[in-house]
């Protein structure tokens, strides 16, 4: 706790960092490690606030606090010219003297989210405002707007420190004075001070006479907690409030048990706490079993908090308190609209859903409680659920559901051809034997029949594997060296495919056999054309093994045939 002697007050990370699920609510965005902001322009309304031009003073004062943040925290802040490739908007407001302006706060539309535990959807959209003449002697109680004074530099200079202060809510940081996670420092009601100079609390008064210009030292190693220094991994990231384990009740939380036998812990006594079955309007379920709301009774301090103190607990089998164990009654599995689990993947929320990103292994998600009529997937788009429970997965292989797995190819072939494409011919009726060796340049080698086997040196080569191909013709492709590619245009019609974790073997129609030595040495490029600059679709081993049906197979310890054949590549 802080030192606290004739209200005198020395502040301590925790009194100005926001609780764990209002972080993570703050820091998960489309970029994870990145916060991207529009500048509002003249006219533009965002809900019922009209922006007008900033200055040019407001534009050099935010370019030099977000250059400062950037320099020395583990995030990235950057403008962007589209409102959509947004995670919040600042808008410049000229609201001087108008009573109940603000001076920057900002404000989340999805509060109420933090009680939808059965969503798990939390839309960052994010409100920062800034009054143009912040800084200035204004006169809030007037009854209308007055004419704005001209804004010094003394003015300019407390814009520019209102400024980072609002940028520093944005970042996870409160007032001293903030109550409602139990470890404020200062009770406005009391006028209680503090020692420690912090653009976040009441004292801005450097050793030396002069005001701080953003943060002082003490603002940045909190905000290094949240984020961590340039060019580290943010430690926000490694947050996951939803299946986080308290050590007490204290603020909204959900928590979600990873396995059916978890137990949840609580540091006090059972008669502290209040145990009550969770109800979802939304849901229109009464008797949820395996969601339950805990209660505090009293906090810390000894007061009755309430609602305020309360857990939203799922799937756990009992509640262990210091006096006693609580056991649960869960029979239900854990749904859809539980949290999913994924290995050392991050998940992260965008307006308009929740997307889960997966690594560049071959990734695993599990909906146990829901079954494969769930899944959809479109135009490269994996969807699960509806409506508000919508799940985005990307560069997720496998979903697993209670009644079966769903692999996930990131190329789809196809039943016909395409029409607007050629289909290539045998280029001879007969292939050579013998072995055609290549020089050490980057190579493009066209399996034509001309030899048996094709092996290249240390160039980057690219093998163009088609119908030009004899017919009933056996050839094989060994290239060690470089970076190699095997590519497959558009309109090769594969009748099966035989896969290991080392080697594959592709038949194309009419018996044509090509078998690809170090196969998980090469990349693949399916409707590409070397030959006319048709791009195509870049896959790994893995991806192309798995456009097949094969399921991870480098962990292969046999011989898989692929699920699908008779297919087009297009």
């Amino acid at each position: 706790m802080a030192e606290n002697h004739d209200d005198i007050i020395q502040l301590e990370y925790p009194h100005i960092l926001f609780g764990d699920l209002a972080l993570w609510n703050r820091t998960t965005t489309r970029e994870p490690g990145e916060l991207k902001y529009y500048l509002a322009k003249d006219g533009e309304i965002f809900k019922g606030v009209t922006a007008m031009t900033p200055f040019d003073w407001h534009q050099e004062a935010i370019t030099r606090v977000v250059n400062a943040i950037n320099d020395r925290l583990g995030v990235t802040i950057s403008e962007v010219e589209s409102i959509d490739e947004a995670d919040f908007h600042i808008i410049i407001e000229d609201s001087f003297g108008k009573g109940g302006s603000i001076n920057g706060p900002i404000g989340s539309d999805n509060r109420e989210a933090y009680n939808q535990l059965t969503k798990n959807f939390y839309e960052l959209d994010i409100q920062f405002r800034m009054n143009a003449y912040a800084g200035a002697p204004q006169d809030y109680n007037a009854p209308g707007p007055a004419d704005p004074i001209e804004m010094t530099d003394e003015y300019k200079a407390s814009w520019e420190r209102t400024f980072a202060h609002e940028f520093g809510h944005l970042l996870g940081l409160e007032h001293p004075s903030g109550l409602t996670d139990g470890d404020y420092a200062v009770t406005q009601i009391a006028g209680a001070g503090e020692t420690s100079i912090s653009n976040m609390g009441i004292n801005h008064q450097l050793e030396d006479g002069s005001l701080l210009v953003h943060f002082a030292e003490f603002d940045w190693e909190a905000l290094e907690l949240i984020w961590g220094k340039n060019g580290e991994t943010p430690p926000i990231l490694k947050l996951d409030p939803l299946s986080r384990q308290g050590d007490s009740v204290m603020g909204q939380l959900v928590s979600i048990a990873e396995t059916s036998d978890e137990t949840f812990k609580i540091d006090g006594n059972r008669d502290d706490y209040r145990i009550e079955n969770y109800y979802d309007e939304s849901l229109q379920q009464t008797n949820q079993s395996n969601f339950l709301k805990i209660v505090s009774l009293t906090d810390d301090l000894g007061g009755d908090i309430g609602a305020s103190g309360d857990f939203a607990l799922i799937g756990y089998s009992a509640i262990e308190f210091n006096d006693t164990t609580y056991k649960t009654n869960f029979t239900e599995e854990l749904s859809l609209l539980s949290y999913p689990q994924i290995d050392e993947t991050r998940v992260f929320l965008i307006p308009n859903g929740r997307t889960i990103q997966g690594t560049e292994s071959f990734d695993t998600i599990s909906y146990l409680g829901s079954t494969k009529d769930s899944y959809s997937y479109s135009s490269g788009i994996i969807t699960v659920g509806t409506g508000d429970f919508t799940d985005t997965l990307k560069d997720v292989e496998k979903i697993s559901f209670k009644d079966g797995d769903v692999l996930i190819s990131k190329y789809s072939l196809s039943e016909t051809p395409d029409s607007t494409k050629n289909i290539l011919a045998a280029h001879s009726e007969t292939s050579l034997s013998g072995t055609l060796n290549f020089n050490s340049g980057d190579n493009i080698i066209i399996l034509d029949g001309q030899g048996k086997n094709y092996r290249g040196l240390s160039g980057d080569d690219t093998y163009f594997v088609s119908q030009l191909l004899p017919n009933s013709t056996k050839v094989s492709i060994t290239d060690t060296e470089g970076t190699n590619t095997i590519q497959i245009p558009t309109n090769t019609y594969v009748d099966k495919t035989l896969f290991t974790k080392n080697a594959a073997r592709l038949t194309l129609q009419d018996g044509r056999e090509i078998t690809i030595n170090s196969a998980d040495k090469f990349s693949y490029n399916v409707g590409g054309n070397v030959t006319d600059g048709t791009k195509g679709t870049d896959l790994t081993f893995t991806e192309f093994a798995a456009t097949f049906g094969v399921d991870d197979v480098l962990n292969s310890s046999g011989a898989q045939t692929g699920i699908f054949a008779d297919l087009y590549i297009i």
